[in-house]
Protein backbone atom coordinates (compact mmCIF):
# COMPACT_ATOMS: atom_id res chain seq x y z
CA UNK A 1 0.00 0.00 0.00
CA UNK A 2 2.73 2.58 0.83
CA UNK A 3 4.38 1.86 -2.49
CA UNK A 4 1.14 2.35 -4.39
CA UNK A 5 0.48 5.65 -2.61
CA UNK A 6 3.98 6.97 -3.26
CA UNK A 7 4.08 10.09 -5.43
CA UNK A 8 7.45 10.21 -7.19
CA UNK A 9 9.19 13.54 -7.30
CA UNK A 10 9.13 15.30 -10.65
CA UNK A 11 12.44 16.46 -12.06
CA UNK A 12 12.53 20.19 -12.69
CA UNK A 13 15.62 21.63 -14.36
CA UNK A 14 17.39 24.54 -12.70
CA UNK A 15 15.58 27.64 -13.92
CA UNK A 16 18.75 29.70 -13.43
CA UNK A 17 20.80 27.55 -15.85
CA UNK A 18 21.02 28.02 -19.60
CA UNK A 19 22.52 25.06 -21.45
CA UNK A 20 25.62 25.82 -23.52
CA UNK A 21 26.49 22.29 -24.61
CA UNK A 22 26.04 18.62 -23.81
CA UNK A 23 28.70 16.15 -24.95
CA UNK A 24 28.38 12.40 -24.55
CA UNK A 25 31.55 10.29 -24.67
CA UNK A 26 31.90 6.52 -24.82
CA UNK A 27 34.66 5.44 -22.43
CA UNK A 28 36.53 2.27 -23.41
CA UNK A 29 39.81 1.57 -21.69
CA UNK A 30 41.83 4.77 -21.53
CA UNK A 31 39.97 6.37 -24.47
CA UNK A 32 36.91 8.60 -24.51
CA UNK A 33 35.29 8.87 -27.94
CA UNK A 34 32.60 11.51 -28.62
CA UNK A 35 29.25 10.13 -29.69
CA UNK A 36 27.89 12.30 -32.49
CA UNK A 37 24.69 10.49 -33.48
CA UNK A 38 22.00 9.02 -31.22
CA UNK A 39 23.75 10.40 -28.14
CA UNK A 40 20.45 10.08 -26.29
CA UNK A 41 20.55 6.27 -26.58
CA UNK A 42 22.42 4.52 -23.76
CA UNK A 43 23.31 0.83 -24.13
CA UNK A 44 23.76 -1.45 -21.12
CA UNK A 45 27.23 -2.49 -22.30
CA UNK A 46 28.61 1.07 -22.30
CA UNK A 47 30.30 3.41 -19.88
CA UNK A 48 29.39 6.96 -20.86
CA UNK A 49 30.60 10.33 -19.67
CA UNK A 50 28.16 13.23 -20.07
CA UNK A 51 29.74 16.68 -20.02
CA UNK A 52 27.20 19.43 -19.42
CA UNK A 53 28.23 23.09 -19.77
CA UNK A 54 25.81 25.76 -18.65
CA UNK A 55 25.64 29.44 -17.81
CA UNK A 56 23.94 30.80 -14.69
CA UNK A 57 21.52 33.58 -15.62
CA UNK A 58 21.88 35.29 -12.24
CA UNK A 59 25.68 35.51 -12.16
CA UNK A 60 26.66 35.02 -15.80
CA UNK A 61 29.22 32.41 -14.76
CA UNK A 62 29.81 29.30 -16.86
CA UNK A 63 30.02 25.95 -15.09
CA UNK A 64 30.46 22.32 -16.08
CA UNK A 65 29.15 19.06 -14.65
CA UNK A 66 30.48 15.62 -15.54
CA UNK A 67 28.23 12.60 -15.06
CA UNK A 68 29.22 8.97 -15.55
CA UNK A 69 26.70 6.34 -16.53
CA UNK A 70 27.62 2.66 -16.45
CA UNK A 71 25.37 0.09 -18.06
CA UNK A 72 24.55 -3.09 -16.16
CA UNK A 73 26.78 -5.13 -18.48
CA UNK A 74 29.53 -2.52 -18.88
CA UNK A 75 33.12 -3.67 -18.46
CA UNK A 76 34.19 -0.87 -16.13
CA UNK A 77 37.75 -1.55 -15.08
CA UNK A 78 40.69 0.40 -13.76
CA UNK A 79 41.40 2.15 -17.09
CA UNK A 80 37.81 3.35 -17.50
CA UNK A 81 37.76 4.64 -13.93
CA UNK A 82 40.99 6.57 -14.49
CA UNK A 83 39.64 8.07 -17.72
CA UNK A 84 36.41 9.36 -16.16
CA UNK A 85 38.36 10.78 -13.22
CA UNK A 86 40.66 12.51 -15.73
CA UNK A 87 37.65 14.04 -17.49
CA UNK A 88 36.34 15.39 -14.18
CA UNK A 89 39.76 16.90 -13.38
CA UNK A 90 39.99 18.42 -16.86
CA UNK A 91 36.69 20.24 -16.34
CA UNK A 92 37.51 21.00 -12.68
CA UNK A 93 34.34 19.46 -11.33
CA UNK A 94 33.43 16.50 -9.13
CA UNK A 95 32.39 13.34 -10.90
CA UNK A 96 28.73 12.38 -10.44
CA UNK A 97 27.84 8.70 -10.78
CA UNK A 98 24.35 8.12 -12.18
Amino acid sequence: VPLLNLKPSVYKPDADATTISVDVMNVVGSNATPISSDSHVFYDTETLAVIYRFKAKSSGLVSTKVWVWRGLKAQAGEWEEKKVQELARRYNTPLVLV
